[in-house]
């Protein structure tokens, strides 16, 4: 089982990522992401895992973080999509 501590510091993330510092008028998260923020996200993420932690990763930083409910269906989809994807390559390894 993967220690979240040791795969992504929720704090590091948001001073790397100045958006995720930003609140909206009511004081939640305003977060803009294209897919190079998800997809370096991911890389963060992932990065030098070996391929049966990166088959079996929790993506728990996206909860811890807001993220989830602050994507677009259409981007909630295209993340989904690439974790799959990784998930399957890293499966197949």
């Amino acid at each position: 089982m993967l220690d979240p501590s040791t795969l992504l510091d929720a704090a590091r993330l948001r001073a790397d990522f100045p958006l995720l510092q930003r609140t909206v008028h009511d004081g939640r998260p305003l977060v803009y992401l294209d897919v190079r923020g998800l997809a370096s996200l991911l890389v963060r993420v992932f990065d030098g895992l070996p391929a049966a932690e990166a088959a079996a990763a929790d993506l728990w930083f996206a909860r811890e973080i807001g993220l989830a409910e602050h994507l677009s269906p259409n981007r909630a989809n295209g993340l989904d999509a690439m974790v799959r994807t990784i998930r399957q390559a890293a499966g197949a390894a």
